[in-house]
């Protein structure tokens, strides 16, 4: 059995003090995915030397991940979540779009977070992938 991170995205009330969590919109990602998310691209042996050197153009150009979900109602709904450096301002854009089949719910998300934040992401999925793999008893029996 695998297991996943999820990312939960909620806009931000009208009052702006708080977000409205009961509208949340949620998008997780498999192994696989959060494996893909996690190790350098250009150069999946070197992950230490990434998260040392903090530098923005080991992220690729942009990650993309689609999943299509049948949802109770009979309609389809696909999710979007896509990351994308911003070279200009060192900031990572989060997105996340939502769309059914038939138009009725389209929702679009996005997060705006530093080079610095992106990084401690990436380094907690990273080392969550032995839990999430099951590996993690192997590995510590204790």
């Amino acid at each position: 059995m695998q297991g996943g991170i999820a990312f939960e995205f909620s806009q931000r009330k009208p009052d702006g003090g708080t977000f409205d969590w009961d509208n949340r919109a949620i998008f997780v990602l498999d192994l696989p995915e959060v494996g893909e998310f996690a190790v350098d691209q250009a150069d999946p042996v070197s992950m230490c030397a990434v998260l040392a050197s903090g530098q923005l153009h080991h992220l690729p150009s942009q990650l993309k991940f689609v999943h299509n979900v049948s949802r109770s109602d009979g309609t389809n709904m696909t999710k979007t979540f896509k990351v994308s450096p911003n070279s200009d301002d060192g900031t990572v854009e989060v997105n996340l779009k939502y769309a059914s089949s038939d138009g009725s719910d389209t929702r679009e998300m996005n997060v705006s977070m530093t080079e610095g934040n992106f990084h401690v992401i990436k380094t907690l999925m990273f080392a969550a992938i032995p839990s999430l793999s099951g590996w993690a008893m192997v590995l510590d029996p204790s």
